[in-house]
């Protein structure tokens, strides 16, 4: 099993690929309760519904690759993101300690874990409920491949 020394971010979800060399990937800031504004997302496996709010904090753009790992027996994805991404993440993830991140793939909210501390590395795993092949889809589409 791999350890890492630096702190991550560990995003659960669910996620069903459709195009594997299509994947859109947004984080924004999330809320439990509907306000004026906010899109109302369902996460799936739960069906608990999430508010988000419009600004754009993070895409596959600030993506350098991904790859699959395997974290608690799963297949996972994990993010390494280019400097402006690294630079973004660190941001979100101080401004807003408490909020809730949600992270939505190709239009589906695949997590809206809360923010616990700020994190300023360039990395990311994402932890969901998703099979070998989708996995290596959802890195393979991440990474541009």
């Amino acid at each position: 099993m791999k350890r890492y020394s630096i702190p991550f971010l560990l995003i659960f979800g669910f996620f069903a690929c459709s195009k594997p060399d299509q994947v859109l990937l947004e984080f924004r800031i999330a809320e439990d309760n509907p306000a004026p504004g906010l899109s109302e997302m369902i996460y799936p496996p739960t069906g608990k519904n999430y508010y988000l709010h419009s600004e754009i904090l993070l895409t596959q753009a600030d993506v350098d690759h991904a790859f699959v790992i395997r974290q608690e027996g799963r297949p996972a994805i994990e993010l390494v993101l280019k400097s402006e991404g690294t630079k973004k993440f660190g941001e979100l993830t101080e401004n807003n300690i408490g909020k809730r991140c949600g992270i939505v793939m190709n239009g589906q909210l695949v997590s809206a874990p809360r923010i616990m501390a700020p994190i300023h590395v360039g990395q990311a795993i994402i932890v969901g409920h998703f099979t070998n092949t989708e996995a290596r889809q959802i890195a393979q589409g991440l990474s541009g491949q």
